[in-house]
């Protein structure tokens, strides 16, 4: 198993680029790949004050997800959109 972090531009250029990889979208928007878990996180929040009784919220740039690779899959298409974060919003459990 291999836990990758990607960042892409917005959300369409995600979409696009998990299709060219070979994902499938169903009816309803959702990615789905054999082998791979998906988990969808969008926009990130983060707050430079968030003790204060009234936290503010600034988006950080890009649509994030987390990809689990389950079996043994090249990845390298995408390399390009791969983030290694020193503390991930969220994580695998």
């Amino acid at each position: 198993m291999k836990d990758i972090y990607l960042k892409f531009p917005n959300e369409d250029q995600a979409g696009a680029a998990l299709v060219g990889f070979g994902f499938e979208q169903d009816e309803s928007g959702a990615f789905y790949h054999p082998g791979i878990c998906i988990d969808v996180i969008g926009v990130i929040y983060t707050t430079d004050n968030p003790d204060a009784e009234e936290p503010e919220y600034s988006p950080e740039p890009g649509w994030h997800i987390n990809l689990r690779i389950v079996d043994e899959i090249d990845t390298s298409a995408l390399a390009q959109f791969m983030v290694n974060p020193d503390t991930p919003a969220r994580v695998w459990a």
